[in-house]
């Protein structure tokens, strides 16, 4: 069989891919990864076979340009309940996601994919939750495809309270801002719009149903399996801790987004460092040289293996991002 796997060009979405996608190619499947060119060295780190697709887009260049923005309510998708949401509300939402994420991510990408997937003939098509350009091109070439979630699953959450609201709407008033969207870049193709081209024909999801919110979808539930890139256990971790270990992420990824951190990291150093406790501070360099003090129980590191020193650990202090709290999920560490 035929696998191609499809991601924004984030390493964040990347990762979480990773062990599926040796899983099928152990198991004697032939494997792609499809994404933006700018992920292309990410993916062939991986080991696996990357295809470069499409343009680059300027997704976190925006973001970076935009970060005093970040916190409104537009982009507020914690709680995507009926309670929490009317309609204009989500209606809103919805337009937001389409033009300031969506259009972004996965039209420069979705002319290269679909002549790809016309060239390959995949059989079936993972596609990361965001990039709609893997569910556009699976149902160009008849693919099966499905989404492979790793995080908690806002967008079909969302999309439920989106599809309830528009419901108690009168027909005049029930526009769709991704139909309107996909169904633009799926008519060019003699293809036709439903909802499986927004949350799939299933859902692979590796976060337990007793975490993961209330869900309509198909899901098929997966162990999670933490995945770093190539790494070095560092000296220093193969030694117990003398005194209980905290850990604490700012997220490589923010800062590769943003251009900084999202929380104020020298306060948290500075806070533990009170602590009787041993503090294991992953930080980027950029960040580190803002540390006016550095506590004599820190370690500040710009990289350590966060299934390896987790393992070890009695807290996790993190910035919410899955690339950290998402390994807590095969250690005990409470975070």
């Amino acid at each position: 069989m035929r696998v191609l796997f499809v991601t924004v060009s984030d390493r964040s979405h990347l990762l979480p891919m990773v062990p599926l996608a040796w899983a099928l190619s152990a198991a004697g499947h032939e494997v792609q990864v499809a994404s933006s060119p700018a992920l292309v060295g990410a993916i062939k780190s991986t080991g696996l076979t990357a295809v470069a697709v499409g343009q680059d887009h300027n997704f976190h260049e925006l973001l970076a340009a935009s970060r005093g923005s970040l916190e409104n309510p537009l982009s507020d998708w914690s709680t995507p309940t009926l309670e929490t949401h009317t309609w204009e509300q989500v209606l809103a939402k919805m337009k937001a996601s389409v033009m300031f994420s969506h259009q972004i991510y996965n039209d420069p990408m979705i002319p290269g994919l679909v002549a790809h997937a016309r060239h390959w003939r995949p059989d079936l098509v993972l596609w990361d939750p965001v990039a709609y350009a893997g569910s556009v091109a699976a149902r160009v070439v008849g693919a099966a495809h499905a989404r492979l979630v790793w995080s908690f699953d806002n967008h079909s959450a969302m999309r439920d309270v989106f599809l309830h609201r528009r419901a108690e709407q009168p027909p005049a008033r029930r526009e769709d801002p991704m139909e309107q969207w996909l169904s633009a870049h799926l008519d060019r193709y003699g293809a036709g719009f439903d909802e499986e081209i927004v949350v799939g024909q299933w859902s692979i999801d590796q976060i337990p149903t007793s975490i993961q919110l209330p869900l309509t979808v198909e899901r098929l539930p997966v162990r999670y399996l933490p995945y770093n890139g190539g790494c070095e256990i560092p000296a220093w971790l193969r030694e117990p801790p003398l005194r209980p270990r905290v850990v604490l992420s700012s997220g490589m990824s923010a800062h590769a987004a943003l251009g900084g951190g999202v929380f104020p990291a020298a306060d948290m150093v500075g806070a533990l460092g009170d602590l009787d406790v041993e503090v294991v501070a992953a930080l980027p360099s950029t960040e580190a040289a803002q540390l006016d003090k550095i506590p004599d129980n820190t370690r500040v590191v710009d990289f350590v293996p966060m299934h390896a020193v987790l393992s070890g650990a009695a807290a996790l202090v993190h910035h919410g991002g899955f690339g950290s709290w998402g390994r807590r999920l095969s250690t005990p560490s409470p975070s």
